[in-house]
C-alpha cells in the first residue's frame, strides 16, 4: 500500500501538470509580446493627441499643434492643416501643405513625453510644448459682433476678448469689396494678410484686436459700410 507522502507528492505532481497545460508560460509569453508593440504606440498617440503650446516660461503661445486622433494636424493661430504620425516611439513626422507648393515635412525626436508636456528635438533646436485644455463645440456661439463705417484712408480698431482657448472665426461681411481686416495679439499679426474671413485655434484666452481697413482710395460712390461676427467654436 502506498505510503501517505508518495500520495501526496504524486498528487501534486497531477496538479503541475493540470496547470501547466491550462496556463503555459511560453504561450503567454508570446501573445504578450504581440500586444505590446501596438499597445505602446496606441498610449503615445493618445498622449500626443491634444492641443499644444510652445511654452516660454509659464506664458502660453499661439504657436504651437493641435493633433488630432485620425492622424490629422492644424497649427495654432491658422488655417493650415496636415498630417501627423510616429515614425516609431520616439520620432514624430509632421506635414503641412503650404499654398500649392510641396509638403512642408518636419521630423522631430520626441525627447520627453508625458501628460502635460513634450519636448521635441529637431534641426532647428529643442522646443519644449505644454498641452492644453480644448475642445471644440461643432456649434458656434457668436461672441462679439460689430457695424461701422469707414472714412477715407481710416483705420478702425476694435477690440476682441476671447475668454478661453477657443476654435474661433471671424467674418466680415461688406458691399465693397476693398473693405478688409488684420487680427493682432499685441502687436503680432496672427493673419497673413488683410482678409474677410479667418478661422483658427488660440491655446488663450485674452484681448486680441481687430483693425478694419479700406483699399479704395478716394471713391465716393464706394460703400463704407461693413459688419463683422467672432464666432466661438
Amino acid at each position: 500500500m502506498p505510503k501517505k507522502s508518495e500520495l501526496t507528492a504524486a498528487f501534486s505532481g497531477i496538479l503541475f501538470v493540470f496547470l501547466f497545460s491550462c496556463l503555459n508560460p511560453q504561450d503567454e509569453k508570446r501573445t504578450h509580446s504581440k500586444d505590446i508593440p501596438a499597445d505602446t504606440t496606441a498610449i503615445i498617440r493618445n498622449y500626443i493627441s491634444g492641443l499644444w503650446s510652445l511654452a516660454e516660461g509659464n506664458m502660453l503661445n499661439n504657436d504651437g499643434y493641435f493633433f488630432q486622433p485620425d492622424g490629422t494636424i492644424r497649427l495654432v493661430a491658422s488655417e493650415y492643416s496636415g498630417q501627423w504620425n510616429l515614425i516609431n516611439r520616439d520620432s514624430l513626422r509632421i506635414s503641412f501643405q503650404i499654398y500649392s507648393r510641396e509638403d512642408e515635412v518636419s521630423v522631430f525626436r520626441i525627447d520627453s513625453l508625458s501628460v502635460d508636456r513634450m519636448v521635441l528635438n529637431s534641426k532647428d533646436g529643442v522646443h519644449t510644448y505644454r498641452k492644453v485644455p480644448f475642445g471644440i463645440n461643432l456649434e458656434g456661439t457668436v461672441l462679439q459682433g460689430y457695424i461701422g463705417s469707414l472714412a477715407d484712408n481710416q483705420i478702425k480698431h476694435y477690440e476682441v476678448e476671447i475668454p478661453t482657448a477657443k476654435e474661433i472665426s471671424i467674418e466680415l461681411s461688406a458691399d465693397n469689396p476693398s473693405i478688409f481686416f488684420r487680427f493682432f495679439e499685441k502687436d503680432v499679426q496672427l493673419t497673413s494678410a488683410g482678409v474677410r474671413g479667418w478661422r483658427g485655434i488660440l491655446t488663450h484666452g485674452g484681448k486680441y484686436e481687430l483693425r478694419v481697413m479700406d483699399t479704395t482710395v478716394n471713391n465716393s460712390k464706394a460703400s463704407t459700410s461693413y459688419s463683422i461676427k467672432v464666432i466661438g467654436f
